[in-house]
């Protein structure tokens, strides 16, 4: 059994005795589902119970606008696995229509989708009047209880992944969102265009949260991390170890939209929000398209947000609120409006974080809310500037220290994430990769906005990877999104994907 089929069948604490299928484009219903006998991607439509057995779905495009009804049990998913890391492709048919269709719609529950990639077809449109149908697909809808989407890559569709309250206890984990969005050239929003790399959701459920870990935006018509509601939920979400950058603004404006938004007309509860990434663009947590919306229960720690504008509004009796790191050219533009009981013998949870300023002429501290506030017959008080100042919280106007994070996959530990940012603008960067390599392994290195391409082969020798930074190539473009402004991130800040290579 492969070594990264084992990790995930440990993982999911499925007995290693159970069956495994495959699929090819070439299957049929009527076969056994071995290597020579296959079956059809189709055979996911029909509902059935196959707890603890794996799918391997062989290489090759698999058209279409799937539903998927097979499913699990309780700590016996079914996995549904790409045989080869993005050889498997589900593609979008051209089907002329009023609304958007999901290429993946995931309602089994306790079933598990890897190593996948998700993309409409080369040539279709992304640009619509109002009222007229237009070629496009969404990518992924993860709908079933305890289901994953893990390590895929979505791009050149409307919205890349989206998860509702139907999903409980759901995760996306290391999957990829670029190239995504549209314009409505009649619309009011024109300007800022359509289309999120990641679009959430979740009702809490008990002491469930739903996860979305290591995942990566870039290349949006719109936001990045969008979890908002008007009439629906934002709670129990645990957000960790994500990325969004570059997001370029796909839109007849070239106004790139946010990398991570939180809020709407629902309040947020229940958030963990934990060592997320964010390069030059804009964070807001507790966002209200109404205001005022009083969003609790909040953890915001170990965050390192550079070059954002960063908004944390109304968010009452926050749990924690340390170690961020945050780098702007002015403070002000971090704007911190938390709120805590009236009687003030609440404990503000807000200490040693780092605010680096490049503009000296900025004002020495971030933005503090309002003084008190009354919403629904229930009054609250605001941090003020000396309670920021006295809880180990710093102003330093200083560059910051270039540095690199490195995150190994948990589901194919053969795979690695590395966030490099390079305040000295250095053309190559040294990463200590002992943690993730032995001596004598060959990797290989993928630019994170060009996926499809090796930019560095080499074999470990106990010494630095010098990862080249002065980048220029994109991932090409499907469709006909503006394009003629999108450039690649500047060498401040890259993101590559190391694999191992056996």
């Amino acid at each position: 059994m492969p070594y990264k089929l084992l990790t995930i069948l440990l993982l999911a604490g499925s007995p290693l005795v159970a069956k495994t299928y495959y699929v090819s484009p070439e299957g049929k219903l009527v076969n056994k589902g071995t290597r020579e006998s296959p079956l059809p991607f189709e055979y996911f439509e029909r509902p059935k119970n196959h707890a603890g057995d794996t799918f391997l779905v062989m290489e090759g495009q698999y058209p279409g606008h799937w539903i998927t009804r097979i499913y699990g049990e309780k700590n016996r998913p079914v996995i549904i696995k790409s045989e080869h890391w993005l050889g498997a492709d589900l593609i979008g048919v051209q089907e002329k229509r009023e609304n958007t269709r999901k290429i993946l719609q995931i309602k089994g529950s306790y079933s598990w989708f890897i190593d996948f990639e998700i993309y409409d077809t080369e040539a279709f449109n992304r640009i619509s009047n109002s009222g007229e149908a237009f070629f496009c697909s969404d990518g992924v809808h993860l709908m079933g209880t305890e289901s994953k989407v893990i390590n895929c890559v979505a791009h050149d569709v409307l919205i890349g992944f989206s998860t509702w309250a139907s999903s409980v206890a759901g995760e996306i984990y290391g999957c990829l969102a670029y190239n995504i969005g549209w314009n409505n050239l009649k619309s009011s929003r024109k300007s800022k265009g359509h289309g999120h790399g990641y679009y959430v959701q979740n009702k809490a459920n008990q002491d469930t949260y739903k996860k979305m870990v290591l995942n990566i935006v870039w290349g949006t018509a719109s936001e990045g991390f969008h979890a908002y509601t008007q009439k629906g939920n934002i709670e129990n979400f645990h957000l960790e170890n994500n990325l969004a950058y570059n997001l370029i603004g796909y839109n007849q404006n070239r106004t790139p939209g946010r990398g991570f938004i939180l809020g709407g007309y629902q309040p947020v509860s229940g958030l963990r929000f934990i060592n997320n990434h964010a390069y030059k663009v804009a964070v807001q947590l507790g966002y209200g398209a109404n205001y005022p919306i009083i969003s609790k229960n909040v953890v915001f720690d170990n965050n390192y947000l550079v070059g954002s504008n960063i908004g944390l509004y109304h968010l009452a009796e926050v749990k924690s609120f340390t170690n961020n790191f945050i780098v702007t050219r002015d403070p002000m533009l971090t704007a911190v409006q938390a709120l805590g009981k009236s009687e003030r013998t609440w404990q503000w949870p807000f200490k040693d974080n780092k605010i680096y300023v490049s503009n000296s002429t900025a004002t020495s501290h971030p933005r503090i809310g309002m003084q008190e506030l009354t919403v629904g017959g229930t009054k609250y008080i605001s941090l003020t500037q000396s309670e920021w100042k006295n809880n180990t919280n710093q102003v330093i106007r200083t560059t910051p220290a270039s540095e690199a994070f490195l995150y190994q996959n948990k589901y194919d530990p053969d795979r690695a994430l590395v966030f490099i940012y390079n305040f000295k603008e250095m053309d190559s960067f040294p990463v200590e990769m002992g943690k993730f390599l032995q001596n004598g392994e060959k990797f290989e290195v993928r630019d994170i906005e060009n996926i499809h391409k090796v930019v560095h082969e080499g074999i470990y020798q106990d010494q630095p990877v010098n990862f080249t930074m002065n980048l220029t190539e994109l991932a090409p473009i499907h469709g006909n999104l503006p394009r003629e402004h999108a450039k690649h991130s500047d060498k401040g800040f890259n993101a590559f994907l190391i694999r191992k290579i056996n």
